[in-house]
């Protein structure tokens, strides 16, 4: 192991390499922790704009129900009658005005699932009245009365990602009847941040490279003194006073922690 490490290039004992992976660390972890906490704050700014979009939309749309007439829709046949067709088709424009991927209205059943009433999402992918989701928190919130939604990128398998949000439809009583929900596409959110990530990464590795390349540069600079100081302190340790010094390297080889110890040697030095 010493063979293949040799003590000169010990990690330890090396001071230039010592110089440069203290600049490493110190740059890197700072680059790390700004890049960190940018890249939190972009997320949390970009999410939150798109939940705020989403709620809007379902806190909107909630007003335009006929809730009386909401409650007659239990069955596939309702969707014959002219206010389901009226509903859809407003359901169809806020989607299309918005920009929204789903538009919808959901009602809790007597077994604890919930189904589908209006919805307004295109032909290809319509729910019609009747057909059920499991119930979920989402969902839950809403039905007591409390809006909710995604603080967050919320990754559906099958379907993509999406930020939704839903809202509670309420009658005269202030009795919930009814959820609207909307689901907006956030693939787009979550590729730009992806991106952006990305860029972060490479800056992070470009600055490991001008830091690393300039550790180099300056370490045996900064070495070199150390070693000469080093030396000299040894020097005086051992009180050899032998060896004469010139006033240039007099100054690069003096040390502040032993300025006034130098300096009485120098006068016995020059006396002599």
């Amino acid at each position: 192991m010493r063979r293949f490490f040799p003590s000169a290039l010990s990690y330890r004992k090396n001071i230039r390499i010592k110089i440069i992976a203290f600049f490493l660390i110190m740059v890197l972890s700072i680059t790390m922790t700004l890049a960190y906490i940018l890249y939190q704050q972009s997320y949390k700014a970009v999410t939150s704009k798109a939940s705020e979009t989403a709620y809007q939309t379902v806190s909107q749309s909630s007003k335009y129900i006929d809730v009386e007439k909401f409650k007659t829709l239990t069955s596939p046949e309702d969707e014959n009658t002219d206010y389901y067709k009226k509903e859809r088709d407003n359901l169809i424009k806020i989607r299309e005005i918005t920009g929204a991927r789903h538009i919808f209205t959901l009602r809790k059943t007597s077994d604890g699932k919930f189904m589908y009433v209006v919805d307004g999402s295109p032909d290809g992918e319509l729910s019609h009245i009747g057909d059920t989701e499991e119930s979920a928190l989402c969902y839950e919130q809403s039905w007591s009365g409390i809006p909710y939604t995604d603080q967050k990128l919320n990754f559906v398998e099958g379907w993509g990602i999406y930020i939704s949000s839903y809202y509670p439809i309420k009658d005269s009583q202030g009795t919930v009847v009814g959820i609207m929900g909307a689901d907006f596409d956030a693939e787009s959110i979550y590729n730009e941040m992806e991106h952006f990530k990305k860029v972060c990464l490479l800056i992070l590795a470009i600055f490991t490279g001008i830091i690393t390349f300039a550790g180099f540069l300056f370490s045996d600079k900064i070495s070199r003194s150390i070693k000469r100081s080093s030396d000299f302190a040894k020097e005086l340790a051992e009180f050899n006073l032998q060896n004469s010094i010139s006033k240039k390297n007099y100054g690069k080889r003096m040390n502040l922690e032993f300025w006034p110890i130098h300096w009485k040697i120098s006068e016995i030095t020059f006396k002599r």
